[in-house]
């Protein structure tokens, strides 16, 4: 009986930074180089999931910013992407490779959308992608190889 966990014991990927998704042109947007005073602003609402953690980081500093917020409890990416396209809320954060995934599987193209980096954003959360014994070692061979 095979022992292995995981691919090759858990295979961990690093998610690349958080960003904001927002309209493209968001002015007001553009103008924070960092989190603290994006979050301190009053006159942009942030989209959030209910229930939905941020990170450390990004939730201490909504915790003490209390920024404006807009919360959705059942929505999709899609539906949260629709929701920064109507005007409904400014921004919502999202990993870069997350969001560009998001962006194009919604049949909308990056262009239309401002995906912006921070100074003081912390770097991704890791992840793990993790199969059971009974997955064959050429399908893990495969996985390791698409993953580097």
């Amino acid at each position: 009986r095979s022992t292995r966990v995981g691919i090759r014991r858990q295979r961990q990927m690093c998610i690349r930074d958080r960003i904001t998704i927002s309209r493209k042109g968001n002015q007001i947007l553009a103008q924070h180089s960092n989190l603290k005073a994006l979050l301190s602003d009053k006159n942009v609402k942030l989209l959030v999931k209910d229930g939905f953690s941020y990170g450390t980081y990004i939730d201490g500093l909504i915790e003490k910013y209390k920024p404006e917020t807009v919360v959705v409890v059942a929505s999709t990416n899609v539906q949260m992407l629709r929701m920064i396209l109507a005007g409904r809320a400014d921004y919502y954060f999202s990993s870069e490779e997350e969001a560009e995934h998001i962006i194009r599987s919604a049949g909308y193209e990056v262009s239309q959308f401002q995906l912006q980096h921070y100074d003081d954003m912390p770097a991704g959360n890791r992840r793990y992608i993790t199969c059971s014994q009974q997955v064959e070692p050429e399908i893990i061979d495969s996985l390791n190889r698409a993953l580097k």
